[in-house]
């Protein structure tokens, strides 16, 4: 069986958070192909970022090799999954921060990656990590370059050895007398179109 790791970065709520409606768009055919879908939902588990005092000790246990420490719990869940899912708006032309604090805490050395004489090498299992995300403006066509959270997640798989990143977003959600709703049906219609491809592939 496929497991499957939703991260959800919702930080509106389930009831009204877009990119969280999106995200289940995607997710609904990987659950009925048969994969176990286990959601981390970084608004309860408050993934806290690195300061001087816990990175040292998480260093030291690095160093000593103490990688089944509850400190790594979420790094090893995460380079454990098949195919990883996160789902967060887009803000400040990026995402909301702790989805960078959650990324810094799976980012272990010795689970995540590794450092080897050819450079780093990755040790997720992942075969694709897909992005969700809803857009109150437009950062497409022209102006792509102002989405910056796709980015940099594709550079993180890049890091954690992930083939394929796939990104399904909604945009325009924000603008005065937009179709809410027709968009956010054309984007999850892509988004369940884009999950079964990816089934296939898993076969």
């Amino acid at each position: 069986m496929k497991r499957v790791l939703f991260v959800n970065g919702c930080i509106r709520g389930r009831a009204v958070s877009r990119s969280y409606r999106l995200a289940q768009s995607f997710l609904a055919p990987l659950k009925e192909d048969g994969c176990l879908v286990e959601e981390v939902d970084l608004g309860a588990v408050c993934p806290s970022y690195l300061q001087y005092e816990n990175f040292a000790e998480r260093e030291e246990k690095i160093a000593s090799g103490a990688l089944e420490d509850a400190m790594f719990d979420l790094a090893r869940q995460f380079v454990s999954a098949d195919v990883i899912v996160v789902a967060a708006p887009f803000w400040e032309y990026s995402f909301p921060a702790v989805v960078k604090a959650y990324i810094e805490q799976v980012s272990v050395c010795g689970l995540a990656f590794r450092y080897t004489p050819q450079g780093v090498q990755g040790l997720c299992k992942a075969k694709a990590l897909v992005f969700c995300t809803t857009r109150g403006g437009f950062a497409s066509g022209a102006e792509e370059w102002l989405e910056q959270g796709g980015r940099y997640l594709e550079a993180m798989c890049h890091m954690y050895g992930i083939e394929e990143m796939i990104m399904v977003a909604a945009e325009g959600l924000d603008i005065e007398g937009a179709p809410v709703e027709e968009i956010l049906a054309k984007a999850q219609a892509e988004a369940e179109a884009k999950a079964h491809l990816l089934c296939q592939q898993m076969q």
